[in-house]
């Protein structure tokens, strides 16, 4: 069940294209919990999923390894994804090891 969504926007040299992030809610498996995501890229969407002792901390490595790949992508290397508006960083909470990365909004938040 996903539980939570956030549109990006891309720039490309044809036109704008709206990438999609979807966290599904933590589902207990055997003795640990596992929450899944999806970035829908234009390359394919891509699916994966964070595992935690329990499902607040699968929960939070998720949003963690999202921004990651967002920060991570060659898309944000070009300034060309973004979410509100062009340099504002996406919103999404970073591990520690991120943090040089971020921009604006979200380098303020830290």
């Amino acid at each position: 069940m996903m539980i939570a969504e956030r549109t990006l926007t891309l720039r490309l040299p044809d036109g704008e294209r709206s990438v999609k992030v979807a966290l599904s809610a933590p589902t207990p498996i055997e003795q640990h919990w596992s929450c899944a995501y999806s970035i829908g890229w234009p390359e394919g969407e891509r699916r994966f999923r964070a595992e935690g002792l329990d499902s607040l901390q699968a929960l939070v490595l998720a949003m963690q390894m999202v921004s990651a790949e967002l920060y991570a992508s060659k898309y944000h290397a070009a300034g060309q994804l973004y979410f509100e508006q062009p340099g504002s960083g996406f919103g999404i909470p970073v591990a520690p090891n991120m943090r040089s990365r971020l921009t604006s909004t979200d380098a303020a938040m830290v």
